[in-house]
């Protein structure tokens, strides 16, 4: 946590890219940030698994986002201060396809420059959380907003007071769900009562597509396989594998198990959830799940070894079915009570997507001249 929580004028609901990228934003300009992360981490989908062998072995899974690009210039400029502050490097994988009927075919190199956090994607996010001027509240969910004499008061669990501010940016599209009840003992989703019912009937409208990631850990490097990235296609189960251990910056010691990440399709994902228990999923429900996963690898990879590890995790909201920004739009706005809505539901689900709409959302408090006048006296 930086120095100066205790001055924040901007509360951010999220530490994931999105909600960083704009608590950083809004820093660098000399606003202070408070960050409210419910997870023991920030990361989101950009988050880094541990997991650690009973042989005292180490292992590491990028289970979310496996990788990045960015098209936008003031993206490139962010990226290229992480790589500089040494917390992203290019990856340049061997990618290929894989269909039914057709099998692997190599894909041949392309211009496009795809990054990486170094040495696990929620490397980035820990550095955007670390910076002056933000203030990373982690391990605190927020249950309840209320405007209140121009300012936004926040209570988390138990009414627990978590300050009032000039400015209140959501990335959690959860805090509009009735997922965020399922998961909270009944409690009504904090936009839904927040006073703003054009913002929140539209992030309350947006619809999720879950997904499903296996990690993997071989003792042996799978050296037989042609790829490090494979896009999987027309398969009943897998969307991707990829070769974590191949990325710069893992752990590579000589006789150090080898970690790959899977992804599930949607359609897989979404029949196992809804025949699945509510709630949080059970050790059992996912070990199912690992099982159906691996054999799907095993589909494309006969020859492939027992793994020494395999765990399946539940991204439960997945990626957004669709955007939600009109046209012009890179985040939701309410003007008379200084609240925005960001987050890839808004722009698409590309990492670069959920930056840009955390950047407007940025944007759009710089212009609010209460929030700048109040900023100042704290300065």
């Amino acid at each position: 946590m930086s120095a100066g929580g205790e001055h924040a004028q901007v509360a951010v609901i999220g530490a994931g890219v999105c909600g960083l990228s704009c608590a950083s934003a809004l820093a660098k300009a000399g606003v202070p940030v408070a960050v409210f992360e419910q997870a023991r981490g920030p990361g989101g989908r950009m988050s880094t698994r541990r997991q650690t062998l009973e042989t005292g072995e180490q292992l590491r899974f990028d289970h979310g986002a496996q990788y990045f690009s960015a098209k936008d210039l003031a993206v490139q400029a962010l990226v290229q201060e992480w790589v500089a502050a040494g917390v992203a490097a290019p990856w340049t994988p061997r990618l290929g396809t894989w269909e039914a009927g057709k099998g692997f075919v190599p894909e041949e190199a392309d211009s496009k420059v795809r990054y990486v956090g170094v040495p696990g994607m929620n490397a980035i996010c820990q550095h955007l959380s670390s910076q002056p001027g933000v203030s990373a509240r982690l391990g605190t969910a927020v249950t309840g907003l209320e405007w209140r004499d121009g300012r936004w008061l926040l209570t988390g669990k138990d009414g627990a007071a978590l300050g009032t501010y000039a400015a209140l940016v959501v990335t959690d599209k959860n805090l509009a769900s009735p997922r965020f009840s399922a998961l909270n003992a009944g409690l009504p989703p904090p936009l839904e009562s927040a006073g703003v019912p054009e913002l929140f009937a539209r992030v309350a409208a947006v619809s999720s597509i879950p997904s499903f990631a296996l990690m993997l850990a071989f003792k042996q490097p799978l050296t037989q396989l042609p790829f490090d990235g494979l896009d999987v296609r027309n398969h009943k189960t897998l969307v991707w594998a990829g070769r974590d251990s191949a990325k710069p910056g893992r752990l590579k010691e000589p006789g150090a198990p080898e970690c790959w990440v899977l992804h599930s399709n949607g359609d897989y994902a979404k029949r196992r959830v809804e025949e699945g228990p509510a709630g949080k999923p059970s050790a059992e429900w996912l070990g199912e799940i690992a099982e159906d996963m691996l054999a799907g690898f095993r589909e494309i990879v006969p020859e492939m070894p027992e793994p020494l590890f395999a765990r399946a995790h539940r991204w439960g909201g997945g990626f957004p079915a669709v955007a939600i920004a009109n046209p012009g739009e890179a985040c939701l706005w309410d003007e008379s009570k200084r609240v925005a809505a960001c987050g890839d539901y808004c722009l698409g689900p590309r990492v670069e997507s959920a930056i840009l709409s955390g950047l407007a959302a940025a944007n759009k408090i710089f212009a609010t001249r209460e929030l700048l006048t109040l900023s100042k006296a704290h300065l």
